[in-house]
């Protein structure tokens, strides 16, 4: 309530200065008298307030300096010296108006600093303040959009930074992180892109590495020494990282070339020297591998203490989005029947309990959702299960009623999130876990006397096999985002012909728009990715405030994106012209496509090594000599995370007993083609791993082949005929046919046209 008079009356001053201006000198005493007093009572109940939640006073003091300076304005705009002065000859209350706003940051210039400092100490309580009475969900998402525009354009200046900076910039939090760690007595600290559940995508409360450096991107690692700070990036990230850590003073790390950030940490610390580690963000099996690294140095590593929540000052809370009940309609397997068969192959491992970290196998054996990580539908939990009953551990206030019904159904008890720890501390017996999934701080009360049986999760390899339903409400949502990609590209290139000024930003609320319109969207399944020119070159760009592209001239336009549906989750790209394509990019392209049919036609082996196949996709362009940094494919889950194991088809990812393609996986197929500086191809669609019924021959084993699932015009006018096989064409041609046939009853108007226009045989 003191927060509401103190901003009311700051609101009073404007129409005070209009009252002045309606009707003269002789109401401005009138007008301001109960703007001040209103701020003064506001000031007066505010500072109680500061006082009480031990806040900073300096900004009551700043505000109230404010309001004085301002009162001073008001007087002094009625002294013909002052237009005078700044060159005006015919004084008036309107253009004393227009003076004030062009005078007041002059004067106000030389307390930016307070300001800043006032911010920077200040942040994150507004944050708190609005996760607890709002939707913290809501906000985090607000908040990355916010830091990766911020990000984007670091100024590490230390003077401009300390007059303009909100935050503290990447070389100040650095600089105390080094300063803990000669206080803690250790060498080296580690920030990985991790949570207790050792997810891909994080909540804000886990972004500890993204704090510290300012780089957005979701996978790398950072480690930082008394003498160096290092970023280890995978290719998708090396241009960006380039970009974003500019001035920062931390030196960017290929991956793809053997070494990894371990190997740096073990050549180059002196012997015994001593590494940190948050130990909710490390692994089990993370542990073991830096464990057996350090050994010969004899280098020690310390997970009791975080040191960045020391340093990080109002760290966000953790997210407190409600959990819901997967919608029915869309649900092919009960809750208690997923259990029964993660229970089945308890037994197969000797297992009395098993436990599990990760939150896209909790969110599919519950047949619940949440949005606790931005895009995709998962909630913060744990869940242990043994032979009778089970627990899912978090906030049970997030839980809705049909929720709460549907784990009663399942003999499902909840307990606090916080508790799991005493909960492991009660076990004895053989635990089955999944050494890659599990934080060491989970398991850090876990009695001695209990086994762990370690393998991956049972439900890891489940959920990756969609069943026949699963794949037909898959189909569904498919036809829903190809209509609803056809109303975006229509209104894109609609806008784009009639001159209309377009930025890389717009594509993203354009998207949201028509897919928002479809039956059962829920939201996007991450962020949109759209990048013009050279900025496609950049896999994982992202545009921001601070760093876009005008959609103008001539060039490629590469757009990313995808939706979470109750009936599916969707991933495409696709690239279109903008003006008159070159000759070079028509080549280019039409190479990515080349790439693009050669996995989609592919048949292979039930069970063979997903990482095989992905040179069948190369295949044609290292015939010309090219390739792209980032792996073929990833699986996609149902109504899920947009990346889901285990298949990865990438020459580069290792083989191992999980790698096997079966039938009813979801895999993408995205080759690309990169020129750094000048522009970027990917062309994406999602397939469906589909057993082969009629068979050549039965004397070796079963067949699978790949059904094409996204539905969408893949762009015919970037096409280098010449280059395609009569055979590729043909595809070309049937795929389109296809489309059409789809979406053309769901598309009417301009979408209808474009749909039409684009699916023509070549």
């Amino acid at each position: 309530m003191t927060i509401f008079f103190y901003h009311v009356s700051l609101a009073l001053f404007p129409l005070a200065f209009l009252s002045a201006y309606l009707g003269g000198r002789r109401f401005i005493s009138a007008s301001f008298l109960p703007a001040l007093l209103g701020a003064a009572f506001g000031a007066l109940c505010f500072s109680a307030f500061a006082r009480s939640a031990n806040a900073d006073t300096g900004k009551i003091i700043f505000d109230a300096l404010a309001l004085l300076a301002l009162f001073a304005l008001g007087q002094i705009i009625h002294f013909a010296a002052v237009y005078h002065g700044l060159g005006v000859a015919y004084p008036s209350h309107a253009m004393a108006l227009l003076l004030m706003m062009l005078v007041l940051p002059v004067l106000s210039f030389p307390f930016a600093p307070l300001g800043s400092l006032s911010s920077r100490r200040n942040e994150f309580e507004a944050d708190r303040f609005a996760a607890a009475h709002t939707h913290a969900e809501d906000l985090i998402s607000a908040l990355i959009k916010l830091y990766r525009s911020n990000a984007a354009s670091l100024v590490n200046d230390r003077w401009y930074a300390r007059w303009y900076d909100s935050h503290p910039n990447a070389r100040e939090r650095i600089a105390a992180l080094r300063a803990a760690l000669k206080a803690a007595k250790l060498d080296a600290w580690i920030a990985p892109s991790a949570d207790p559940h050792l997810s891909e995508y994080i909540p804000e409360h886990w972004q500890t590495r993204r704090w510290l450096s300012g780089f957005d991107g979701s996978v790398p690692t950072l480690i930082i020494t008394a003498e160096r700070a290092e970023l280890w990036a995978d290719s998708r990230y090396w241009e960006q990282a380039e970009q974003q850590l500019q001035g920062s003073g931390i030196a960017l790390q290929k991956l793809g070339f053997g070494k990894t950030h371990i190997d740096s940490l073990a050549d180059n610390l002196a012997p015994n020297s001593r590494v940190g580690v948050a130990a909710d963000m490390l692994s089990l099996a993370a542990q073991r591998q830096l464990e057996a690294a350090f050994a010969a140095k004899n280098i020690t590593l310390h997970t009791e203490r975080d040191l960045i929540n020391d340093l990080w000052q109002d760290r966000p809370p953790l997210p407190q989005a409600p959990v819901y009940l997967h919608d029915p309609a869309y649900i092919s397997e009960p809750t208690a029947a997923k259990l029964a068969r993660v229970r089945s192959a308890m037994q197969e491992h000797g297992a009395k309990y098993h436990l599990i970290s990760s939150l896209d196998d909790i969110a599919w054996l519950t047949n619940l959702r949440g949005s606790d990580v931005p895009y995709n539908p998962v909630f913060l939990a744990f869940l242990l299960i043994d032979a009778q009953s089970a627990t899912l551990y978090l906030d049970e206030q997030k839980l809705d009623p049909a929720a709460t019904a549907v784990l009663a159904a399942a003999n499902i008890t909840t307990a606090p999130y916080e508790a799991i720890g005493a909960a492991l501390a009660r076990l004895d017996g053989h635990l089955l876990l999944d050494p890659a999934k599990t934080a060491i701080s989970t398991l850090a009360d876990l009695p001695a006397s209990v086994t762990l049986v370690e393998a991956i999760n049972p439900s890891f390899l489940y959920k990756s096999c969609k069943n026949s339903a699963e794949l037909a409400h898959t189909r569904e949502a498919m036809i829903a985002d190809g209509a609803a990609l056809c109303g975006f590209f229509a209104e894109l290139e609609a806008k784009l012909a009639a001159g209309e000024a377009l930025t890389e930003l717009d594509i993203d609320p354009l998207l949201e728009k028509h897919r928002s319109k479809q039956p059962h969207h829920i939201s996007a399944s991450f962020g949109t990715i759209a990048g013009y020119n050279a900025n496609a070159a950049l896999p994982h760009y992202s545009p921001s405030e601070k760093n876009h592209s005008r959609i103008t001239g001539d060039g490629l336009l590469l757009i990313d994106s995808g939706g979470q549906y109750q009936n599916g989750t969707t991933d495409i790209t696709r690239v279109i012209p903008i003006g008159t394509p070159s000759a070079a990019q028509k080549h280019d392209y039409t190479l990515v496509l080349k790439a693009h049919i050669a996995l989609a036609q592919t048949v292979f082996p039930d069970g063979i090594a997903a990482p095989l196949l992905d040179a069948i996709c190369r295949a044609p362009m290292w015939q010309a000599h090219c390739d792209y940094g980032h792996g073929t494919g990833h699986g996609v889950g149902y109504f899920m995370n947009v990346h889901e194991g285990p298949q990865v088809l990438s020459y580069r990812a290792p083989i191992h007993a999980h790698s096997a393609m079966k039938e009813g996986m979801i895999t993408s197929n995205e080759p690309g083609l990169y020129r750094p500086g000048q522009w970027g191809i990917r062309i994406e669609n999602l397939m469906a791993n589909r057993r082969v019924e009629s068979t050549q021959e039965s004397d070796f084993g079963d067949y699978l082949y790949f059904e094409t699932l996204t539905l969408c015009p893949i762009d015919t006018r970037l096409i280098e005929r010449a280059l395609l096989t009569d055979a590729e064409a043909q595809w070309l041609n049937d795929y389109h046919a296809t489309v059409r046939a789809k979406l053309a009853p769901r598309t009417t108007g301009a979408a209808r046209q474009w749909l039409e226009a684009n699916t023509q045989a070549i």
